[in-house]
């Protein structure tokens, strides 16, 4: 005999709250006496979400005859949702700069080094800078996470943004991850984390190189060449070419269910 899942419309009740809005729904469960076999044809058949409200729990009695009735819960997924941002920045290790204005002492000259920084030796140790970055998070209050969502989190974490995402150009957005935690019946208290690092185009660096588009977080380094500078009598470093890497990999951010 074939288990059929039917919902009894008598006995379902709409609560419409400008806080929770909640439905309860029940199902008759009919084939089996088995109740591992009840859950599971329970379990595929009843929808996860009704008009925007996710299912939160069930519960079920066994009424006899190969019968099982089934109560379940819904209600508003995202309770509430708030926002926090820094603009304080990040720190990088640059070796060459946009720009130089050198200073020989008397009777010397000073070596031309095309921008690199911090010279000495045949070595370049550079400087580290702040660069714009803003980092921003994202609360939300969530009825349910289930183990679909958790492993969009999880895959999503380390990802830019492929599209535009909360007034930010595709590829500004770095996820950093979630965190959040459940007490018993409590809801879900999720935070997101966020950085974004803007997009750039025509970048000019020291020795003359041009970067036509460096995006958010792509990286962004330079090769030298040691270089006979024959006015200052001395070999130097001087950039010879500019490289710009992909180190992330690009992520579906409406995934994540925070609008765009």
């Amino acid at each position: 005999m074939a288990i059929t899942v039917d919902e009894i419309i008598e006995g379902n009740t709409v609560t419409q709250s400008a806080r929770i809005p909640q439905r309860t729904a029940r199902f008759a469960v009919k084939g089996t006496d088995i109740e591992a076999d009840a859950i599971l044809a329970f379990e595929t058949s009843v929808p996860a979400s009704y008009q925007g409200l996710g299912a939160e729990q069930y519960s079920y009695e066994y009424a006899g005859s190969d019968l099982w009735i089934f109560t379940i819960e819904y209600t508003l997924q995202e309770i509430t949702q708030a926002e926090d941002l820094d603009t304080t920045g990040g720190m990088r290790s640059t070796k060459l700069s946009y720009g130089t204005r050198s200073y020989a002492a008397a009777g010397k000259v000073a070596p031309v080094f095309g921008g690199a920084i911090n010279c000495h030796d045949g070595e370049i140790d550079g400087v580290d800078i702040t660069e714009p970055t803003y980092k921003f998070s994202l609360t939300r209050t969530m009825a349910i996470v289930d183990t679909t969502y958790k492993q969009i989190l999880f895959q999503l974490t380390g990802k830019y943004n492929a599209a535009p995402f909360r007034d930010f150009a595709a590829y500004e957005v770095l996820f950093l991850g979630a965190r959040g935690r459940k007490a018993g019946r409590d809801y879900w208290q999720l935070q997101y984390e966020f950085a974004a690092s803007p997009n750039m185009t025509n970048i000019i660096l020291g020795g003359g190189i041009s970067v036509p588009v460096k995006y958010g977080w792509e990286y962004l380094w330079v090769f030298f060449d040691n270089y006979p500078d024959m006015t200052a009598r001395r070999l130097v470093n001087r950039p010879r070419a500019a490289y710009v890497e992909q180190v992330y990999l690009p992520g579906d951010f409406s995934q994540l269910g925070l609008g765009v």
